[in-house]
């Protein structure tokens, strides 16, 4: 049990320093995330493609309803055309990616503030809420997505170092959880270690108490026993 344990928490600090040093390379050569997020896509679509095909043969074979090997198909040629292009020209498949993420990121952005101003409007009719300041937000918001649509470089290059933010920030925090975890564990385990040796003290000296009465009453009895006999 207790290697288990500890098979866990050294688990949990490997991935939390994982986590951190990816967040930081994120951070520090975001252009670089960008690339390698690029190459690891075209291979997630290829790994998916042949899962799905796979999934739907085994499905044919016991007369399963299943419907994603066409998609499986389309995902492995779109994922060895990423691939392929991208070990052609790798330069302009990362610059094609980063302007892809950062207008999808400025569309999604686009998308959040119309709804705040949907949310606005409803909440108009509400006393004394604070729809105006909503207003404004998704206002803000719709600005920003649009700014986003016209550097989209800049609001990948900005999204990717946001996710490298987030993923050391993850990481330490799951560090300092798993070595906090870790600690009270281990005082736990101390704390019935120590109870444990209590109690076998406390048995020791009952058992040795036990002989030393069962002696002395068996002492008695034989003074007894030789005074009668006498």
């Amino acid at each position: 049990m207790v290697k288990k344990f500890n098979s866990i928490i050294y688990s949990m600090i490997a991935i939390s320093i994982i986590a951190i040093l990816v967040g930081i390379a994120m951070i520090c050569w975001p252009v670089k995330a960008i690339y390698t997020f690029a190459l690891l896509t075209g291979c997630y679509f290829i790994v998916q493609g042949i899962a799905q095909i796979i999934i739907g043969i085994k499905a044919s074979k016991y007369h399963l309803p299943y419907d994603g090997t066409a998609y499986g198909v389309l995902s492995l040629i779109f994922g060895i055309l990423a691939v392929v292009v991208f070990a052609k020209n790798p330069e302009a498949t990362t610059i094609s990616w980063a302007l892809f993420m950062g207008i999808a990121l400025g569309i999604s952005i686009i998308v959040a503030g119309v709804y705040d101003i949907k949310a606005a409007m409803l909440l108009k009719k509400v006393p004394r809420s604070n729809w105006v300041l909503i207003l404004i937000l998704g206002i803000l918001t719709i600005v920003l997505g649009i700014l986003m649509m016209s550097v989209p470089f800049t609001g990948a290059l900005a999204e990717t170092m946001f996710i490298g933010i987030f993923l050391a920030a993850f990481g330490v925090v799951n560090l300092v959880d798993t070595i906090c975890l870790k600690t009270q564990a281990t005082q736990y385990e101390r704390a019935v270690k120590r109870k444990v040796d209590d109690i076998s003290d406390i048995i020791d000296k009952s058992v040795d108490t036990a002989a030393d009465i069962y002696k002395e009453g068996k002492d008695l009895v034989n003074d007894q026993i030789d005074k009668f006999t006498n």
